[in-house]
C-alpha cells in the first residue's frame, strides 16, 4: 500500500467524509479526522484512478499555533486624556440640554456623538 508524508495545506470535513491536501494532492476518506492545516502527517492510501482513498493516517507533528501578539496596555496618560475628553463632552451636553425635555438616553447619545466628532 503506497504512503506519503508531508505537511497538510488544506483540510475539508463534510459529515462523515474528510479530505486533506499534501503537496497539491487530495487524499479523501471517511471517519474522524483531527488534522489541521500545518500538521505533518503520514498517510497510507489506495490509488483509485485519480483519487487517493485514505486507509489510515498518523499525525507526526502538530501545526505550530501562532502566538497572539500582546495587546499594548494603554498608557496612564491616554486614559486620563480620554477621561478629560469625556468630562468636557458631558459638561457641554448638560449645558446645551439644560431645561430641555430630552430623555437621558437622548442626552447620552448626544454626548457620545459629540465626543466622536471632537476626538475620534
Amino acid at each position: 500500500m503506497p504512503s506519503e508524508t508531508g505537511e497538510v495545506t488544506a483540510v475539508s470535513r463534510k459529515g462523515p467524509k474528510f479530505g486533506f491536501v499534501i503537496e497539491d494532492t487530495w487524499y479523501n476518506g471517511y471517519g474522524k479526522c483531527d488534522l489541521e492545516k500545518g500538521d505533518t502527517v503520514k498517510v497510507e492510501y489506495d490509488p483509485n484512478g485519480k483519487f487517493r482513498n485514505v486507509k489510515s493516517f498518523e499525525k507526526i507533528k502538530s501545526a505550530e499555533k501562532p502566538k497572539p501578539s500582546p495587546t499594548p496596555k494603554p498608557k496612564r496618560d491616554d486614559i486620563l486624556t480620554e477621561d478629560i475628553h469625556l468630562q468636557v463632552c458631558l459638561k457641554a451636553t448638560a449645558t446645551i440640554h439644560a431645561g430641555s425635555k430630552a430623555t437621558p438616553q437622548e442626552i447620552a447619545t448626544y454626548a457620545k456623538e459629540l465626543m466622536t466628532k471632537l476626538w475620534a
